[in-house]
């Protein structure tokens, strides 16, 4: 191959990475505000002649590699994986989960131990049972 080859082929890649810069945007729009739309576009699109193809936006396919690979880049760059295996924001050290501690388990996110839950319900179930004696009774003394 001789130069002219390598810089054609460049030049090509230069303007197809651009030509994504301006319809990605554009695609990503239209597939959120229409997404039926978009869909009819697509079918619409996929009957014409192969050079005639998705001039206005991004086919499916480059689309949701783009979106893929915009999303994981996103995902490097504002959350990465901690030291002790739990995620935490890239801008620190700092843990997401504040309960996280390596080698402890999680602690409950209420702080009401199941002991406590049952010291709550014990005045209830005695004022249901009370009620239900009282009833009971009253039901024996009519008869």
């Amino acid at each position: 191959m001789n130069a002219l080859t390598i810089l054609r082929s460049v030049e090509e890649l230069l303007y197809d990475v651009m030509s994504w810069l301006l319809f990605y945007p554009r695609t990503l729009a239209m597939t959120l505000r229409h997404p039926l739309k978009t869909m009819r576009y697509s079918d619409a699109e996929q009957r014409d002649k192969p050079d005639k193809q998705y001039l206005e936006t991004l086919s499916p396919p480059l689309f949701l590699v783009l979106s893929i690979l915009l999303a994981h880049g996103l995902e490097l760059v504002f959350v990465r994986a901690g030291h002790d295996g739990g995620a935490s924001l890239g801008l620190g050290d700092r843990p997401l989960c504040p309960d996280h501690r390596p080698g402890r388990r999680r602690q409950r996110r209420s702080g009401i131990s199941p002991q406590a839950m049952a010291d709550r319900s014990t005045p209830m179930r005695s004022a249901v049972s009370s009620r239900v004696r009282r009833q009971a009774g009253r039901a024996m003394q009519r008869s």
